[in-house]
Protein backbone atom coordinates (compact mmCIF):
# COMPACT_ATOMS: atom_id res chain seq x y z
CA UNK A 1 0.00 0.00 0.00
CA UNK A 2 1.13 3.50 -0.81
CA UNK A 3 0.49 5.97 1.99
CA UNK A 4 0.41 9.66 1.08
CA UNK A 5 0.48 12.29 3.82
CA UNK A 6 -1.21 14.92 1.65
CA UNK A 7 -3.79 14.69 -1.11
CA UNK A 8 -3.07 11.92 -3.62
CA UNK A 9 -4.00 12.44 -7.27
CA UNK A 10 -4.27 9.67 -9.86
CA UNK A 11 -6.28 11.07 -12.75
CA UNK A 12 -5.39 8.55 -15.43
CA UNK A 13 -3.32 5.48 -16.12
CA UNK A 14 -3.20 2.05 -14.54
CA UNK A 15 -2.59 1.06 -10.92
CA UNK A 16 -1.49 -2.59 -10.72
CA UNK A 17 -2.44 -4.31 -7.45
CA UNK A 18 0.45 -6.74 -7.93
CA UNK A 19 -1.16 -9.61 -6.03
CA UNK A 20 0.42 -13.07 -5.92
CA UNK A 21 -0.70 -15.67 -8.47
CA UNK A 22 -0.33 -18.29 -5.74
CA UNK A 23 -3.13 -16.77 -3.64
CA UNK A 24 -6.88 -17.32 -3.52
CA UNK A 25 -9.14 -14.30 -3.95
CA UNK A 26 -12.85 -14.07 -3.23
CA UNK A 27 -15.15 -12.01 -5.42
CA UNK A 28 -15.93 -8.76 -3.64
CA UNK A 29 -12.85 -8.85 -1.42
CA UNK A 30 -10.57 -5.88 -1.79
CA UNK A 31 -7.09 -4.64 -1.09
CA UNK A 32 -6.13 -1.04 -0.34
CA UNK A 33 -3.73 0.35 -2.92
CA UNK A 34 -3.42 4.03 -1.96
CA UNK A 35 -4.32 5.74 1.32
CA UNK A 36 -4.22 9.45 0.61
CA UNK A 37 -4.97 12.51 2.67
CA UNK A 38 -7.97 14.82 2.55
CA UNK A 39 -8.83 15.95 -0.98
CA UNK A 40 -7.43 12.88 -2.74
CA UNK A 41 -8.65 12.29 -6.29
CA UNK A 42 -8.59 8.99 -8.20
CA UNK A 43 -10.85 9.94 -11.13
CA UNK A 44 -9.84 8.11 -14.29
CA UNK A 45 -7.57 5.57 -12.58
CA UNK A 46 -7.83 2.01 -13.88
CA UNK A 47 -7.03 -0.83 -11.48
CA UNK A 48 -5.71 -4.25 -12.52
CA UNK A 49 -4.86 -7.31 -10.44
CA UNK A 50 -1.72 -8.15 -12.39
CA UNK A 51 -2.96 -11.74 -12.86
CA UNK A 52 -4.56 -13.10 -16.04
CA UNK A 53 -8.13 -14.19 -15.26
CA UNK A 54 -8.58 -12.07 -12.13
CA UNK A 55 -10.34 -8.81 -12.93
CA UNK A 56 -10.43 -5.84 -10.59
CA UNK A 57 -12.63 -2.79 -10.11
CA UNK A 58 -11.32 0.53 -8.84
CA UNK A 59 -13.17 1.40 -5.62
CA UNK A 60 -12.84 4.75 -3.91
CA UNK A 61 -13.97 5.46 -0.39
CA UNK A 62 -13.06 8.82 1.07
CA UNK A 63 -9.34 9.24 0.44
CA UNK A 64 -8.67 5.54 -0.28
CA UNK A 65 -8.24 3.73 -3.61
CA UNK A 66 -8.79 -0.03 -3.47
CA UNK A 67 -9.00 -2.94 -5.90
CA UNK A 68 -12.09 -5.14 -5.61
CA UNK A 69 -12.01 -8.55 -7.32
CA UNK A 70 -14.56 -9.54 -9.94
CA UNK A 71 -13.96 -13.06 -11.23
CA UNK A 72 -16.32 -14.54 -13.83
CA UNK A 73 -17.96 -17.93 -13.26
CA UNK A 74 -16.07 -18.95 -10.13
CA UNK A 75 -15.96 -17.30 -6.71
CA UNK A 76 -12.34 -18.35 -6.28
CA UNK A 77 -9.26 -17.90 -8.41
CA UNK A 78 -6.60 -20.53 -8.06
CA UNK A 79 -3.86 -20.96 -10.64
CA UNK A 80 -3.87 -24.72 -10.02
CA UNK A 81 -7.57 -25.18 -10.84
CA UNK A 82 -8.08 -22.83 -13.82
Amino acid sequence: MLSVSGAASVTGGVVNAGVSAAGNYLVGDSVTLIQGGTGSNYAGATVTSGITGLSANAVTSGSTLSASWKTPASARYSPTTW
